[in-house]
């Protein structure tokens, strides 16, 4: 059986790949991984493109070691793509899993897989926004409730994307404080997120989904840096919370009426009754036949949480 050194799929401005079948306990690059490289990627960032690239190792070996080896054979992409264009380039994320995904994905201890082997590779032709500053708001919007609620809830826009074991996610959306003070003014906070996902899937998506956060005291909370989610689950196509996200459809990102904000507070009340949101933190859930795709994917998420801007504002 002839080894696949590189398995890619594109989809528009977006290119995912996984250069894989590296040397055991080696971090140099294949002939065939440069040649990719300079084919696929260089021009992409010569023409001001953005790129981030995770390396993996399999379950052969000590773990340590191999967390280590993840990095070096990420790192080597960057040497070599920064060699390719002879000058550094700020590159989105360059970091190693080790053998986690492996584990993840069902690979017993000790086992050896040229799958993962591997560097993951995502390039954008376009390049990456620089993370916004935070809007305050004026101090004369400041006073909250004097019990104000941790649970949060609002609509957002996701788009994703996989390939097998690792995929790219976004989506953006505003929550709202699930408490409103006695004048009818609500906290509020824009979020956008960003990052990886890894476990099993294929396929893309763009909707509208659910966002709920429970725990969360201050809109500042909601600031995450390169951080792991638990074990997650987007499905596009149906779900147990169908009665409740189709109570939903209508309700945009943008709430201005307090018969829309009940509707979007008890959805959130119930969505956090199903055990599998028991758990402190921030869930989204795409809505049903909300979007365009087929999206089916199961896993963990890696990424960014940035607040974009804060407030209050009056429902009607």
């Amino acid at each position: 059986m002839s080894e696949k050194f590189v398995v890619e799929h594109c989809e528009g401005v977006v290119t995912l790949a996984r250069l894989q079948f590296f040397d055991i306990s080696r971090s140099d690059l294949k002939e065939e991984h440069k040649a990719w490289l300079r084919r696929h990627v260089v021009p992409l960032l010569r023409g001001n493109g953005s790129i981030s690239v995770v390396g993996l190792s399999s379950r052969s070996g000590k773990a340590a070691f191999n967390q280590a080896l993840s990095k070096k054979r990420a790192v080597a992409v960057q040497l070599f793509l920064e060699e390719s264009l002879q000058k550094s380039f700020p590159f989105d994320l360059v970091d190693g899993l080790g053998e986690s995904l492996a584990e993840e994905m069902g690979q017993e201890d000790g086992v050896e897989d040229g799958q993962f082997r591997a560097v993951m590779i995502y390039v954008h032709s376009l390049p990456t926004p620089p993370n916004p500053k935070v809007i305050k708001t004026p101090k004369k919007m400041k006073p909250k409730p004097k019990k104000a609620s941790t649970l949060w809830v609002g609509i957002g826009e996701s788009h994703s994307g996989d390939l097998v074991a690792v995929g790219r996610y976004n989506w953006n959306g505003r929550l709202y404080r699930a408490s409103a003070d006695d004048g009818g003014f609500v906290d509020y906070v824009d979020l956008m997120a960003d990052g990886w996902k890894l476990g099993g899937g294929l396929g893309g998506s763009v909707g509208a989904i659910v966002i709920v956060a429970h725990g969360v005291k201050s809109p500042h909370e909601f600031n995450k840096k390169g951080e792991w989610s638990d074990w997650d689950l987007d499905l596009a196509i149906g779900g147990k919370l169908g009665d409740v996200l189709k109570g939903l459809k209508g309700i945009g990102k943008i709430v201005t009426t307090m018969e829309k904000y009940e509707e979007l507070s008890h959805a959130a009340i119930e969505i956090t009754k199903n055990k599998g949101f028991v758990k402190k933190g921030l869930y989204t859930i795409p809505m049903l036949g909300v979007g365009a795709g087929l999206h089916v994917w199961t896993g963990r998420k890696y990424g960014d949480v940035s607040v974009i801007s804060v407030g209050r504002t009056k429902m009607t």
